[in-house]
């Protein structure tokens, strides 16, 4: 056994990998199996005889069925062998996990083959191809006879040969095994008889493969009768009228003399007869095509599309052309007017096409704009000319250089010969239809072009669109970038603004620290010491006087002491941060409420008032809860307030035992309170009026402008 089947054998054993549900042990059970729709592995021991065996394949028969085995071990026991192989069967799933050329394929391979008698070789089946019946023989070792009418090679395995064996009516492919790879195109036209395995289905790359027999060696094929030594001299091809096809078929091979009128589809020809006719000819195999306007013999075997004679499987001879033979010999009314394509393909009313038969093979024209042009080195030359209601195809695969200097766009006159083309007539396709019609091309000349595509083309507009879009993604590309440096600068600018921003607000601060300290803490300080000083002075002279002194001092400290804590809280806290100016009167006179009650009832937008005019209310407003709670007992206090025509108006009423506003006490008694206020609102041009009198409350109305500390 070789490495690559070893290794081949291996990866087959891989992939299966669930386990049977149990031993088949009958041909027809395992081909049940196989015929299933289900994904699996099943083990099987069959007993029976071999009845085809060949490279590592054999064919199992017992009393049921035949079945095809693949055996990597080694060479199959001699046919007719009484065999016990073990193995396993199955159905590959359709996913990566089983290698690619095992999907799909349902399998029987032999882990072991053993020989329990030796046998006779059996003979191969006799039969006729009309007899086959495709279920019957299926797996069967038969020999046929037949006639080969044509030789091709396995396009896809060029170690194989596809005949095509005919038997009256009948017909088979037979594939061989050529050794040497030998020519199996000299067996056209012989009369041979082979013995192969018969497939009602073969399983291959190609999937769908219909009956056939697969012939191991060109040694088991037997020439009966070589094929004639001139195959051109066959009888002519007769006239024929109202003939079936079937009739036609059965002419046997057949000639025709003339001249080529156009060579299309790579071997296919028309001809036009010394007697008149035009003759469809279909090449054999990979034979190459005559020239146009040349002289030749065909042979060929004759068929039929209905509406005309060809000549398949056909081989050719150049001849001499007799004398006044030097033109095609057609009709001359169809010589003298060429005819137009719209003559010959008519579009109905539904959108369907219909042809006039009389125009195949004769002249045709057809002027329009080329919509479609065959790529550098394709054979098959194919233009598409739009002439309007339709599309026609022009075919130059004869005339390579017949496109020269024709572009997409352009509009051309192309002149040929017309050709309508269609599958063969056969039992499978008992009417069949027209293809394709085409104008082929005789020479460089019949291609003309009319006028040029104008400049401003399609491609060229894409072009413009494309440089366009470019340029606009550039453009893009290039805003983006700039406006990415412009944020960044632009961060990098407000960074530095609100630098600047917060520096000010620093110095700000500290000079309304500087006055707060200055109007309050220092004036209370330096009537302190003034009293002190006098209070010293007195002592010896007027101890009342003195300790009257005293007393306002330590009103004074006391009030100093409060002024601090006020301004340490303003610089802790976040009043002035505070979006809504309720809250932040109400954060500045909770801790000097105590057990009173203050009602707040604010019209007032924090966002019109500057930090210094919203500092100097919150102070005054809270210096005035405080003198209503400290010095008036107030139990409630009412706070109201609005702000408009760039002013904010304050209210601030009580509860409290009031006073006399004539005998208030002032700063020589130790309250600043009420000068600290009017300092405040003189400062932000205001005005402040308190209203009181003994057991009857206090208010106290505060307007201050905002636009009092520009000026």
């Amino acid at each position: 056994m070789t490495n690559r089947a070893t290794i081949l054998y291996l990866a087959i054993l891989a992939a299966i990998s669930a386990a049977g549900e149990g031993v088949l042990r009958t041909a027809r059970d395992l081909n049940a199996f196989l015929d299933g729709n289900d994904a699996g592995r099943r083990e099987f021991e069959l007993e029976g005889q071999i009845s085809y065996g060949t490279g590592h394949a054999v064919v199992i028969e017992d009393a049921s069925d035949r079945v095809y085995c693949t055996d990597f071990l080694g060479e199959p026991p001699p046919r007719g062998s009484r065999v016990k192989a073990i193995g396993a069967a199955m159905r590959p799933a359709q996913d990566d996990s089983v290698p690619f050329l095992l999907r799909n394929e349902p399998s029987v391979y032999c882990r072991r083959i053993e020989v329990l008698a030796a046998g006779e070789e059996p003979e191969p089946v006799s039969t006729r191809l009309v007899d086959i019946d495709p279920d019957r023989h299926h797996l069967s070792f038969l020999r046929v006879r037949g006639l080969v009418m044509d030789a091709v090679e396995d396009d896809i395995d060029p170690d194989y040969a596809i005949l095509l064996l005919r038997d009256g009516d009948s017909t088979l492919p037979v594939a061989v095994q050529r050794e040497g790879r030998a020519d199996v195109k000299t067996l056209v036209d012989a009369e041979i008889e082979v013995s192969g395995l018969f497939w009602n289905n073969l399983s291959s790359k190609r999937k769908f493969t219909g009956p056939m027999l697969t012939v191991a060696t060109t040694d088991k094929l037997t020439v009966l009768a070589a094929p004639p030594d001139d195959l051109f001299a066959a009888p002519p091809l007769e006239t024929l009228r109202y003939v079936s096809p079937t009739e036609v078929a059965r002419l046997g091979r057949r000639t025709v003399r003339g001249r080529v009128l156009a060579v299309y589809g790579r071997n296919k020809l028309m001809v036009a007869t010394d007697d008149g006719r035009t003759v469809s000819v279909e090449l054999a195999g990979d034979a190459a095509p005559p020239a146009c306007d040349s002289y030749v013999t065909i042979s060929g075997r004759p068929r039929t599309n209905l509406w005309q004679i060809k000549l398949a499987t056909s081989v050719w001879r150049a001849e001499t052309p007799p004398q006044g033979k030097a033109a095609p010999s057609l009709d001359d009314r169809r010589v003298q007017k060429t005819a137009m394509i719209e003559d010959i393909m008519k579009r109905r009313d539904d959108g369907r096409m219909f042809y006039n038969l009389e125009y195949n093979g004769f002249p045709v024209s057809a002027t329009g704009e080329v919509i479609s042009l065959p790529p550098p080195g394709d054979a098959d030359g194919l233009m598409l000319v739009d002439c309007g209601d339709f599309v026609a195809t022009v075919d130059a695969g004869a005339h390579p250089g017949a496109y020269d200097g024709v572009e997409l766009g352009c509009r051309v006159r192309v002149s040929g010969i017309c050709i309508m083309d269609g599958p063969s007539w056969s039992a499978e396709n008992i009417f069949p239809r027209i293809e394709n019609c085409r104008i082929v091309v005789r020479g460089k000349a019949d291609v003309a072009v009319v006028r040029r595509p104008p400049w401003w083309t399609t491609g060229r507009l894409a072009c413009a669109v494309a440089f366009l879009l470019a340029v606009v993604a550039g453009v893009l590309v290039w805003n983006r970038a700039l406006t990415r440096l412009a944020v960044r600068r632009g961060r990098e600018l407000i960074r530095e603004q609100i630098g600047r921003e917060r520096a000010t607000l620093r110095i700000g601060e500290r000079t309304r620290l500087a006055v707060e300290l200055h109007d309050s803490l220092s004036q209370c300080l330096g009537g302190l010491a003034c009293q002190l000083s006098a209070a010293k002075t007195l002592a010896s002279l007027d101890p009342a006087k003195a300790e009257r002194c005293l007393g306002a001092a330590e009103r004074m400290l006391q009030s100093s002491r409060t002024e601090l804590q006020r301004c340490i809280f303003d610089l802790r806290g976040d009043t002035l941060g505070e979006a809504d100016f309720s809250k932040a009167l109400r954060k500045a006179v909770s801790p000097i409420a105590g057990d009173a009650h203050v009602e707040i009832d604010l019209d007032v937008n924090r966002a019109h008032l500057s930090d210094s005019v919203a500092h100097a209310a919150i102070c005054v407003v809270r210096e005035l809860v405080s003198n209503a709670i400290r010095h008036g007992g107030a139990t409630t206090v009412w706070i109201s307030g609005e702000n408009r025509e760039r002013a904010i108006s304050l209210v601030v009423r009580d509860n409290g035992r009031g006073f006399d506003t004539r005998r208030r006490p002032g700063p020589l008694d130790g309250h600043f309170g009420i000068e600290g206020i009017r300092e405040r609102v003189r400062r932000l041009d205001g005005a402040f009026e308190i209203e009181s009198a003994p057991d009857r409350g206090t208010v106290a109305r505060v307007r201050l402008s905002l636009d009092g500390e520009k000026r």
